[in-house]
């Protein structure tokens, strides 16, 4: 059986462009109907289409259907960023920053496990945590959303919670998200994404300083931040990291010289004057009082993963897969810790901290999901204390069908969920599942679920019970050598997985995949727009079509200008016709077919809703829906489905809900909600999810 819109059957708008199409476009915010009617237009591969009414008929009023709010579709603790500081009264506090809508702020004692404060962000648009710095009787945190990172300090004598500083678009610190920072005195310096910038705060004047790019090589990422003497030093990088010391009165930038870059340089040490570096295969040691590198030192032919200071400042610890190690910068040399011999994981472990006990240094790290693993190394004691840090709802992500016909929810970035709707009795059930479940859908008997990083395909069999890495089992992975780390969307394309995906940081160039769920055995088709990423994929009759996006992965600068629809023939395995539909737009996000017809009907990411003749090969209308774009411009947003029962398309963009009549007439169903996506079950019910709960949209 084909497959259209990723699992459902479609149908509806009339084939030609002058039998409907011809709408009023109902803009979403003003609630006006705009005269623009069909997009007339000469360019080479476009069908002139019908011209604008001269008076456009009434806009769509909301519809009489009524949306139904299921609940949260997920919670979790999701613990990504931690901290450790004295807390003022002669002991030591650990920090938990847990993901989620609201972001909660924890402070756990270290000797016992219990949650000492707690705290959650008012704003819930801030939705993941950037960063926590101890200081002598408090913290500095960070939260942060795409646009917007909020700066908070934690006092521990007072108990309560300060407000310093919103960073963003017209703020005194310009830049969207700060990524690390450090408090020295009076001054807090950060590095941030994009463009690598770092500044400096003076919290007694409120001025701001701007030091600049870290990177000149179009790095955007500013990684690794410490600071060491009068030099602040930032690892930046995706594609070629760089070293980079920056002078605190000066500001002067100087690159320090890598014989071999790492693509990224995502942390640093200190041990006294010198600085711990990951590079290819080992740990590299950088004397910034000197100017030169140390080689060939005993521990360090090894790459760390997160670093930490304690009481001793000639000491850092470090940890390298199982073991915890400690590099002395008066003996130059690392040594095992003996974490290893106890039999504790160290999965899903966050960032390492340390800090002094007596007349020794204690390790520390939280799991993802709260759990405090403490490891004191002169006793050769761990402790392990249960999650005391408060859950919250998980950010929703994705929402797609399984074979069953229920409907799944995938979770971004969280501690490891995924949750499923009864079609049913509308009951949601929280299981075990990926970190982050990029895109859903069903082949056969198998539900199919992609994960970000490292663009992994997983295969649950719905005739089993789920277990979690068992069933499902991991089917892909496309990062290696393939180079594709995102996969956004997936459907059965006669029997085949067809995936479209988006390559990893610093690398142009997507993919559409094609992964038989039986066996594992897959085809990577690189490039099928040169240096494009693949954002949609629908199936009919042995052709895939796809649409692209001109973005490739973070750090990456575009080499072309407008977004493809690409014709994928599956048994020559060959692009088969490549067209513009909308020019001047940069991404085809969703398409979607209408049933037993020729039409395929796609939006744009900036809400150009266009339809496709197949027999001809053309586009026959271009419409502009009035959708004001949000989310990540290579296209996750928007989507489109089609419900048979009323020949209509919803969608949702611009986080509006909207629907597309059969007679081309758009109307807002609903904008008070930040919508992500919808899916549309066999009988008819729409399902859509905004930032963390899940709603059905009964049509009425």
């Amino acid at each position: 059986m084909d497959i259209a819109c990723n699992g459902l059957q479609t149908g509806g708008l009339p084939q030609s462009p002058n039998e409907g199409l011809t709408m009023p476009v109902l803009h979403l915010t003003r609630r006006r109907a705009l005269q623009t009617g069909l997009v007339t237009t000469a360019a080479a591969g476009l069908a002139a289409t019908a011209p604008a009414p001269a008076l456009a008929s009434p806009p769509g009023r909301p519809g009489s259907g009524e949306l139904v709010d299921l609940g949260i579709a997920m919670e979790s603790v999701n613990v990504r960023l931690t901290g450790s500081g004295p807390d003022g009264a002669g002991g030591t506090s650990l920090y938990a920053l847990s993901d989620g809508t609201p972001v909660t702020f924890s402070v756990i004692s270290p000797e016992t496990g219990k949650r000492l404060f707690s705290w959650s962000l008012p704003d819930e648009s801030l939705a993941y945590g950037a960063g926590v710095y101890g200081i002598e009787g408090g913290a500095y945190f960070t939260a942060r959303s795409g646009s917007a990172t909020a700066l908070h300090f934690y006092d521990h004598a007072e108990q309560s919670v300060t407000h310093i500083t919103t960073s963003g678009s017209g703020q005194p610190i310009a830049n969207a998200v700060i990524r690390n920072v450090i408090p020295d005195g009076d001054t807090l310096y950060f590095c941030c994404y994009p463009r690598s910038e770092v500044y400096a705060l003076d919290l007694s004047s409120g001025e701001v300083r701007e030091f600049g790019p870290a990177s000149d090589n179009g790095g955007e990422y500013a990684w690794g931040f410490t600071k060491i003497g009068g030099a602040l030093y930032v690892g930046t990088g995706i594609g070629t990291g760089q070293l980079v010391a920056i002078d605190t009165e000066t500001g002067q930038r100087t690159e320090i010289e890598l014989d071999d870059p790492p693509a990224s340089i995502a942390a640093l040490g200190t041990a006294g004057p010198l600085l711990l570096v990951p590079l290819p295969g080992r740990t590299g040691v950088y004397d910034t009082t000197s100017g030169t590198w140390h080689e060939n030192l005993p521990g360090m032919d090894q790459v760390a993963s997160a670093f930490a200071s304690g009481g001793d400042p000639a000491l850092s610890y470090f940890r390298v897969e199982e073991e915890f190690w400690a590099f002395d910068a008066d003996s130059l040399e690392a040594t095992p810790l003996g974490f290893a011999e106890h039999g504790v994981s160290t999965s899903s472990l966050r960032a390492l901290e340390a800090f002094p006990v007596d007349d020794h240094d204690v390790i520390a790290c939280f799991r993802q999901d709260g759990e405090v693993i403490v490891f004191d190394p002169s006793a050769d004691e761990v402790s392990v204390h249960d999650v005391a840090v408060d859950s919250a709802p998980v950010i929703a992500h994705s929402i797609g069908l399984g074979p069953d016909r229920n409907v799944w929810v995938g979770a971004y970035l969280s501690a490891g969920v995924i949750a499923t709707v009864d079609s049913h009795s509308r009951e949601i059930t929280q299981l075990e599942g990926p970190e982050q479940g990029d895109a859903i859908a069903a082949v056969g008997p198998y539900l199919m679920v992609s994960k970000y990083p490292n663009g992994v395909v997983y295969r649950y069999d719905a005739r089993e019970p789920w277990e979690w890495d068992s069933n499902p089992d991991t089917l892909a992975t496309l990062i290696s050598p393939h180079l594709q780390d995102r996969i956004f969307e997936m459907t059965d394309a006669g029997g085949l997985l067809a995936a479209a995906s988006i390559p990893e940081y610093g690398h142009l160039g997507g993919a559409l995949s094609l992964i038989d769920p039986d066996t594992g055995e897959y085809d990577v088709y690189r490039d099928v727009v040169a240096d494009q990423g693949v954002s949609t994929v629908v199936h009919r009759d042995g052709i895939i079509y796809a649409g692209t996006t001109i973005y490739g992965g973070m750090s990456t600068v575009p080499t072309t200008t407008d977004g493809h629809l690409v014709e994928f023939d599956l048994d020559s395995r060959e692009v088969t016709s490549t067209i513009v539909p909308v020019p001047g737009d940069e991404t085809v996000s969703t398409l979607c077919f209408e049933p037993e017809a020729s039409t395929l009907v796609g939006v744009t990411y900036e809400s150009n809703l266009f339809t496709y003749d197949i027999t001809t090969h053309e586009v026959t209308s271009v419409i502009e829906l009035g959708i004001t774009p949000t989310g990540a411009t290579w296209g996750r947003s928007p989507t489109l489905r089609y419900r048979k029962h009323d020949r209509s398309f919803y969608g949702v963009g611009g986080q509006t809900f909207f629907r597309v009549s059969a007679t081309g007439e758009v109307t807002v169903l609903d904008e008070e909600h930040a919508w992500k996506s919808l899916t549309i079950t066999a009988r008819g019910e729409i399902y859509l999810i905004d930032d963390n709960r899940v709603h059905i949209y009964d049509v009425g």
